[in-house]
């Protein structure tokens, strides 16, 4: 009696269809668009706009990482192919800033990052000398360090330019130079060697505005140099 149970059964199992499980895969979405400005100011507020699709027609969720450690933020989800409203961020520092934004739908499938660069500039300096002072530099020949001319004047602001003249001094002569600097490029009439020459020439300024280096080339001359300077102010 066992056996023919046995039997039984085995004929039953035999008899059962096999039964086959088909994984349906699961596309991620694609990586979203970025829309927004490239370049702005710390403090203000900026918006950007994030878009995706998703192959199955799934719904999607939008993560973003702003690039400056605050965090990833998530928005969703949202139906494929709707854009959703504009996601706003604010930089408080001047540099760059990489933002990333990936897609996710409802299955937890992700996509690739997307990137943009934004870059936060410094402000344009007000320059923090008052509107007058004395002017005092030395301009010498590139690869060497001893100044040819040394210029001692003074100076005042006048609506977007720093004008400067005085006298200068080279070796045993003297003449006056008058110049002016607007932002961090200067021009300067001066002598050299007992010429009168002109010079062109870009600079940087400490934290202060006060102090200055830079370079320069003459008008019309196969030379160039260095200068160095500083604004008292009075």
């Amino acid at each position: 009696m066992k056996k023919k149970i046995i039997g039984i059964l085995v004929c039953m199992t035999l008899m059962i269809p096999a039964l086959s499980v088909t994984a349906i895969a699961n596309e991620p979405p694609t990586a979203p668009d970025i829309d927004g400005p490239t370049s702005g100011k710390p403090g203000v507020e900026y918006p950007y706009n994030l878009c995706s699709t998703d192959p199955d027609g799934d719904d999607i969720f939008y993560c973003i990482d702003w690039g400056d450690g605050s965090g990833e933020v998530c928005i969703g989800p949202y139906p494929s192919g709707v854009c959703p409203p504009p996601v706003s961020h604010t930089w408080s520092e001047q540099g760059i800033y990489i933002i990333k934004a990936k897609a996710k739908d409802t299955h937890d499938a992700e996509s690739e990052w997307s990137t943009l660069e934004v870059t936060m500039p410094k402000s344009k300096r007000t320059p923090t000398t008052t509107t007058h002072g004395l002017f005092e530099a030395e301009m010498g020949r590139r690869g060497n360090s001893d100044p040819l001319v040394s210029l001692s004047g003074t100076y005042r602001l006048r609506d977007r330019f720093i004008v400067f003249g005085g006298t200068a001094t080279s070796g045993d002569k003297t003449g006056r130079f008058r110049g002016a600097f607007r932002n961090n490029h200067f021009i300067i009439k001066t002598f050299i060697g007992g010429r009168n020459i002109v010079i062109f020439g870009r600079c940087v300024f400490d934290d202060t505005h006060t102090s200055f280096t830079g370079g320069w080339v003459g008008r019309g001359l196969p030379i160039r140099g260095w200068i160095t300077g500083t604004l008292t102010p009075s």
